[in-house]
């Protein structure tokens, strides 16, 4: 298994809320299809594995697995 597959946070920019943070992790293409938006400095890299079907980390996959994040 290899980090390859690029993840981010995911925000709302809401400016009513105090807390922006979705406390996600996903593709560029399902942050943006969900219409939030992308912190760039939270660039991480997993295995594609890890992924599930809706473009999201599946913490309950990255729990199970040895292996952490690598930035």
């Amino acid at each position: 298994m290899t980090n390859d597959t690029a993840v981010y946070d995911a925000m709302c920019l809401d400016p009513s809320s105090e807390d922006n943070w979705i406390y996600r992790m996903g593709t560029r293409e399902a942050i943006t299809r969900d219409g939030l938006a992308i912190d760039p400095r939270s660039l991480a890299f997993c295995p594609h594995e890890w992924i599930d079907e809706s473009g999201y980390v599946d913490m309950k996959l990255v729990q199970r697995s040895p292996r952490p994040f690598s930035v």
